[in-house]
């Protein structure tokens, strides 16, 4: 029947459907596409990248539901852009504005790596030295008997081995104020994950340590009662006021302290149904990895600082050199392919030349800052939603590669056609077999003379660009070109694949097993998660709950770990942030104890 319509009427339709069907498209293309780019961006003309900008930052605040987005653009001492966008508590609808404070993460660990920087210029440490000279009782297990010792540089590096958190809870401040020799002393029950200088892994207990060697060797004389004080107060007083960052604290009594009126505190959000929900709001324990909280405004000072020191004598906390000095790459290494320097992680592929930067995650505000510093310029965006987290990376790398061109006449590099290579079957079985990323399962099957990767169900073609090295070709992959590559067959390291699609993938192979030990079938099962170190902090005991299962001869927990028990008392962690990772299986009570929890058996 709608055929029969359509041919009746087609000479009066066809005019009308055509011109509502270019309408629609030119209106969807418009909207798609954004602000329309010149063909040559005049030098130094930058409102084609605020237009832009202003475009990204809206399409994804609709796309992904957040509540409120931060940025801001400079281009040396002067700031290009800056703008808040939505509201900092969607409850009370209170606007996001530049005074607004959020949580900015881990973008903390700049802050102590720069004060350890600065000790180390003035002849206080040796970044080389072990730790243990300067933390004396300092132990850790290893079951790596040709590692070297801990130093300071491997742990600025994220190269120390170190497990990636203490074996406190986040809210255990019964320790105050010895809250950091509480968690150095907390890791005489860890194992090292790796041995040190073997690989990334980033660690925010190693700039806890940090934070100790601090307070150590400054002599910082903890709080009292008639005055604030302590490590804190320190930082503020030697790294931030100096910066010109009035507004930024390692603690919210710090931005509190003095103060007469009420702050804009931004609540962070997690999306649950399709709704915004907030999370619980405290201060954690990582005063050194991860508890500061700022400001637009103070963030900017920040980067203005860092691309001008050198600049004057006046207020130089440290040296041009130092400063460089953390820019520069650390123990790299083909299978190790994530680059950072000293506290500043480092980026030289995206955009052909150095990006320093560094991201920051707490209860639901995601912050990134990002430098050229070559190029002297700069971005920073925050966000309280952990959505913003998927996307902050992309939204930097591009605005600054819009804002290189701007500014320098560079126009992106167009990528060369990838050639397909011939690859033989006997090495394409050396790839075979199942990878951890990030507590999923990428396998590698042949088909033919060919290899594919299975993955969330999809069956993904490879195309072999080397004899180690394959690009993706699937209609969601394509776009962001995702590649994969094999490290197999060495006597001396497991075999992994590398998986890049903006940020690397350290994949570790699982193994391959024929029969299933009997120790497995004791550990399977349903486990309540409790706290190691109970907090009088906490409002509730248990921390969760967990299952533990066998699925296609792999170990793995419901809550996203896959392991692997390397004898009747050892488990490792397989790939992900908490790869390498040991728990401790007690045969006689049936509980694993694992950093600063214990898994209890229903």
């Amino acid at each position: 029947m709608i055929l029969q319509f359509f041919k009746k009427r087609w000479k009066l339709i066809v005019p009308i459907t055509l011109f509502i069907i270019i309408s629609i498209i030119a209106g969807s293309l418009l909207i798609l596409s954004g602000p329309r780019k010149p063909a040559v961006i005049p030098l130094g003309e930058y409102s084609y990248t605020i237009e832009y900008v202003d475009y990204q930052v809206n399409k994804l605040m609709k796309k992904y539901d957040l509540p409120s987005v931060m940025v801001a653009l400079l281009d040396d001492q002067e700031v290009i852009y800056e703008q808040a966008y939505g509201f900092s508590n969607i409850e009370k609808k209170i606007p996001a504005t530049l005074d607004t404070v959020y949580k900015i993460g881990s973008i903390t660990k700049l802050f102590t790596g720069i004060e350890i920087m600065r000790m180390s210029e003035e002849g206080l440490i040796d970044l080389d030295a072990p730790i243990n000279q300067y933390l004396p009782d300092f132990f850790i297990k290893s079951r790596f008997l040709s590692s070297g010792p801990i130093t300071i540089r491997s742990i600025l590096a994220h190269r120390s081995g170190l497990p990636r958190n203490d074996n406190l809870l986040q809210w255990y401040w019964e320790a105050h104020p010895n809250i950091f020799a509480a968690m150095t002393n907390s890791l005489a029950d860890s194992y090292q994950a790796f041995p040190v200088g073997y690989r990334y892994k980033y660690s925010n207990i190693g700039y806890n340590i940090l934070g100790r060697i601090i307070e150590v060797m400054r002599e910082i004389e903890p709080p009292s009662e008639e005055s604030a004080g302590g490590w804190p107060y320190y930082m503020r007083d030697e790294i931030l006021l100096p910066i010109g960052m009035d507004n930024t604290g390692f603690g919210s009594d710090q931005l509190l302290y003095g103060r007469d009126s009420e702050l804009n505190v931004a609540m962070g959000y997690y999306n649950e149904n399709g709704k915004n929900k907030p999370y619980n709001q405290f201060d954690i324990i990582n005063l050194a990895s991860g508890n500061m909280q700022s400001t637009m405004k103070d963030m900017i000072a920040f980067a203005q600082y860092i691309l001008r020191i050198g600049e004057t004598d006046e207020d130089q906390i440290i040296r041009k050199d130092t400063l460089w000095s953390m820019f520069e790459e650390q123990y790299t290494k083909p299978r190790d392919p994530n680059t950072n320097g000293l506290a500043w992680l480092t980026d030289k592929k995206q955009l052909g030349e150095l990006v320093v930067f560094h991201d920051g995650t707490n209860q639901g505000v995601i912050s990134m800052i990002a430098l050229m510093p070559e190029r002297d310029l700069g971005l920073i965006v925050f966000s309280n939603s952990d959505r913003f987290e998927e996307v902050k990376a992309q939204f930097t790398f591009d605005v600054l590669k819009l804002m290189r061109e701007t500014k320098y006449g560079i126009e992106p590099k167009q990528e060369e056609p990838v050639k397909k290579v011939e690859i033989s079957r006997d090495i394409l079985e050396k790839y075979a077999g199942k990878y951890v990323i990030n507590g999923e399962i990428i396998e590698i099957i042949l088909d033919g003379n060919t290899a594919k990767a299975i993955y969330q169900g999809q069956k993904i073609s490879m195309v072999p660009i080397s004899q180690s090295r394959f690009r993706l070709s699937h209609w969601w992959a394509d776009v962001e070109n995702i590649e994969v590559e094999f490290f197999v067959d060495s006597p001396d390291d497991e075999d992994i694949m590398i998986v890049t699609m903006g940020d690397n993938f350290i994949c570790p192979k699982y193994p391959e097993l024929q029969n299933i030990p009997s120790l497995w079938g004791d550990l399977a099962g349903e486990y309540e998660i409790y706290p190691m170190t109970p907090s009088i902090y906490s409002d509730t005991e248990i921390l969760g709950t967990t299952e533990i299962k066998i699925i296609d001869n792999i170990l793995l927990t419901t809550n996203g770990k896959f392991i692997l028990p390397i004898n009747d008392k050892e488990i490792i962690i397989i790939g992900g942030i908490f790869g390498g990772e040991t728990m401790i299986y007690d045969k006689i009570t049936g509980n694993i104890l694992w950093q600063n929890e214990v898994y209890i058996k229903k």
